[in-house]
């Protein structure tokens, strides 16, 4: 997933890898991933630096947003994986792309300072 960030950055594509929204094709090879991440309480998109991480059962069909699509080894099984631009905004706050709107706050911004 990293290298496919690291390319795309290279590009020009994305500025930053909190631009870009996560999704794996879900398999019973990926419930591993997913329980790892559940029971060390570690959010996969925190680990992974990016906006957003899914798990569905096949790829988006949403092309305007997909940046690109890609498979990496897990366990000697192909996991793919696609990454696409966030549809939320940068928060002006944290920067996290978790915000409604441009020049908005994201949700957790808006609790933090009391806006709610």
């Amino acid at each position: 997933v990293n290298n496919s960030l690291d390319k795309l950055r290279k590009e020009g594509t994305i500025r930053s890898s909190q631009e870009v929204h996560v999704r794996f094709v879900h398999t019973d090879d990926t419930s591993g991933l997913i329980e790892y991440s559940k029971n060390h309480h570690v959010s996969l998109a925190s680990l992974l630096q990016v906006e957003k991480c899914s798990f569905g059962p096949n790829l988006s069909s949403d092309d305007e947003y997909i940046l690109a699509v890609n498979e990496f080894d897990m366990d000697s099984k192909p996991l793919k994986f696609e990454l696409a631009r966030s549809k939320l905004s940068k928060c002006e706050r944290c920067w996290k792309f978790h915000a409604p709107a441009e020049e908005a706050l994201c949700p957790r911004c808006e609790m933090v300072l009391g806006n709610t």
